[in-house]
């Protein structure tokens, strides 16, 4: 997405992530803020999960939530 104009029709974005490692997600989450700074977009959030926490029925709801909000 660097480097790229804006996709047309773009309002809000969110962003879905998921490591085998817990904490390593600041570097994506600034990027991304920065990406919907830049296009003016809404930052719908993101969810973050390590593969532990993947199938958990607490990051399934967190991420029904998150595309809710879309």
């Amino acid at each position: 997405m660097y480097c790229v104009n804006k996709p047309a029709n773009v309002k809000k974005m969110a962003l879905l992530m998921s490591s085998y490692s817990p904490n390593v997600y600041d570097g994506a989450t600034a990027e991304f803020r920065d990406i919907c700074n830049y296009w003016q977009v809404e930052n719908m959030g993101f969810v973050s999960a390590k593969v532990d926490e993947q199938k958990t029925e607490e990051t399934k709801q967190k991420i029904t939530d998150l595309v809710e909000k879309l």
